[in-house]
């Protein structure tokens, strides 16, 4: 079982690291990217690391988005907001629209890959990527999700 589990992302990194040198070596055809979110529990505010505890503290989460030869961006809400689909979808929504603003259009290929967590299992993610394909505002997107361990 862990040889077949194996070579299944074995297979997925070499196919991802394609993906990535598309990006750095096609930058206006091709644009690539990674999301991933950061517990609240891992970010509680004041941090004392492990000196105290703080009963009351400010729960925060990071979504963070590294785009591959465009920089990476770090995305904060806090408690009030559910870590769930939609802020996953915003903050690649708004590395797009970074590009767009950057370099005056969007790529017409789009790959981005998520991790397996449940914020990425939304039917959402699927209806967003076939609008922007509809939108004609790429030609093609590429998602990809990690496979749970």
């Amino acid at each position: 079982m862990h040889g077949l589990h194996r070579s299944a992302y074995m297979g997925e990194r070499g196919a991802y690291a394609a993906r990535r040198q598309k990006a750095f070596s096609s930058k206006t055809k091709y644009w690539s990217g990674i999301g991933d979110g950061m517990a609240q529990g891992h970010n509680m505010l004041p941090h004392f690391a492990n000196q105290q505890t703080w009963a009351d503290g400010c729960p925060q989460h990071l979504q963070g988005v590294l785009s591959h030869n465009r920089g990476m961006t770090i995305y904060r809400t806090f408690h009030n907001l559910n870590n769930c689909a939609n802020i996953a979808i915003h903050a690649f929504l708004l590395e797009l629209e970074r590009v767009l603003k950057d370099e005056g259009a969007i790529p017409d290929t789009v790959a981005y890959q998520i991790d397996g967590g449940s914020e990425n299992t939304a039917k959402c993610w699927f209806a967003l990527c076939e609008l922007l394909v509809a939108r004609r505002i790429c030609k093609m997107i590429i998602l990809t999700r990690l496979m749970v361990a």
